[in-house]
Formats: structure tokens, C-alpha cells, sequence
């Protein structure tokens, strides 16, 4: 039985949500390239690329987004320091190998 959308019509990859597709895509492709052993044991991804491409991409959304977390913590806490002042503190803490209590 095929499945129908909402008129009555058809479903086909071309008139299906594409996230929907891609993402059906994606699990079905990665499945088959983990069901070749020599390419699972490698732990090949056959889309590292674009993943490489679009985390790079993602680098100025986090820094706004980072910096719109901060300015609502310092609305939120304005007597406790920034959080970067206190990602350095840890991190020169752990680099002089202090552990925290």
C-alpha cells in the first residue's frame, strides 16, 4: 500500500518533506557504508567533509549566541563574573593542575 499525502496524491521523494528524505537518506546510506566491514573498521564517514564544512559554517552563530548567553547571565547575576573570566580561571587552574573541590 503506498502512502498518500493530502490530496489524494501520491508519496514520492519529490513531494515529501526534504527534511524528511534527508535525514531517511542520511541513516540509510551511513547504514550501508557500516555494513561493509572493511569501511567500518576504518570508521570511514562518507560525509566528513560537509560535516567539517558545516560545523566551520556554524562558527559565527555560536559565537552570537555565546555572547547573547553571557549578556543575559550578567542580567541575570550581575554580582558573579563573566563566564569567560571564569572558563580562564578553570582553565589556568587545570593547567597548573589544581582540581576543584
Amino acid at each position: 500500500m503506498q502512502a498518500k499525502l493530502g490530496a489524494g496524491m501520491p508519496a514520492t521523494w519529490l513531494n515529501l518533506p526534504w527534511l524528511l528524505v534527508e535525514c531517511y537518506l542520511y541513516v540509510h546510506i551511513a547504514a550501508a557504508v557500516q555494513a561493509q566491514p572493511l569501511l567500518a573498521e576504518a570508521g570511514f564517514d562518507c560525509f566528513a567533509t560537509q560535516k567539517a564544512a558545516g560545523w566551520i559554517k556554524s562558527v559565527p552563530a555560536a559565537q552570537e549566541l555565546a555572547e547573547q548567553a553571557e549578556a543575559v547571565h550578567l542580567q541575570l547575576h550581575p554580582s558573579q563574573l563573566p563566564l569567560q573570566q571564569v572558563d580562564k580561571a578553570a582553565d589556568a587552574a587545570a593547567a597548573a593542575g589544581e582540581l576543584p573541590d
